[in-house]
């Protein structure tokens, strides 16, 4: 890291929700816009469903083949925490648990789906913490590098 040495862990992660929230430009369709942000852009609604939710807010959000997720580390690869959303043919949401966790629920909100992913994170979860899944022990029962670079 360069410019984030002299960052907090929560002023970076307060960052990267605001690139976030700044790139997901999405056209409705999910589709990327040709903006070249380093970032797969996703649907600004789900960014929003997600920032919403406290905490998950609280975690460094990533995002990989269009999908968001959580991570208690900054850095790729990362250790992913929660569960994520999927939208549904039909226009349903279906929230996933941790890794391996599993089925939650579909909904017909984005903002449910997200409440009850971060309904599903373990109370003792690891806070977030700078570097990669390779630097930091793993700490929550639940955490798994992401299989993602």
């Amino acid at each position: 890291m360069t410019d984030d040495d002299n960052r907090t862990v929560e002023e970076i992660v307060t960052a990267q929700w605001n690139h976030l929230l700044d790139t997901s430009l999405g056209t409705g369709t999910g589709l990327d816009t040709g903006l070249d942000t380093g970032t797969a852009l996703i649907h600004p609604d789900v960014v929003r469903a997600a920032h919403a939710q406290k905490r998950l807010r609280t975690l460094f959000p990533a995002v990989s083949h269009g999908t968001l997720f959580f991570s208690t580390t900054t850095e790729l690869p990362h250790t992913r925490v929660g569960g994520t959303v999927y939208r549904q043919r039909g226009g349903t949401f279906l929230a996933m648990g941790a890794p391996g966790g599993g089925h939650i629920a579909e909904t017909r909100t984005l903002e449910k789906a997200f409440a009850l992913v971060a309904e599903a994170l373990p109370a003792d979860i690891a806070p977030v913490t700078r570097g990669s899944a390779r630097a930091v022990p793993r700490t929550a029962p639940d955490a798994s590098p992401a299989t993602t670079p």
